[in-house]
């Protein structure tokens, strides 16, 4: 919902008992999404015959969740969306190497 001056007045916080009043329903919910676009591992966005749509990527709650549906805690979402954005990245950026090789890690 916007609140403008016209709905509540000078004041944006201001109690008004004239109105005119706006109102939403809200329902209680989960922030993260397990029913979303469908994707591959390289975060392609997949067409109706499973095939990937060239150019196309997906991530974070606007992808299908690997988690398949269950939703074990808050946070789980923030992984996925990281973890397909680097990928994603990569690939629009035409990467090929990789940052650190196994020789440069000292962990």
């Amino acid at each position: 919902m916007v609140v403008t001056k016209q709905l509540v007045g000078e004041t944006p916080n201001a109690h008004s008992e004239n109105g005119p009043f706006c109102a939403v329903k809200v329902h209680p919910g989960s922030f993260g999404t397990f029913a979303g676009i469908a994707a591959n591992g390289q975060g392609e966005v997949l067409n109706e015959q499973g095939e990937a749509i060239t150019g196309l990527y997906t991530a974070g709650n606007d992808r299908n969740s690997i988690m398949g549906g269950f939703y074990p805690a808050g946070g789980v979402n923030l992984g996925p969306a990281l973890g397909f954005g680097y990928i994603i990245g990569r690939e629009l950026a035409g990467a090929d190497d990789y940052e650190v090789t196994g020789q440069e890690s000292t962990l």
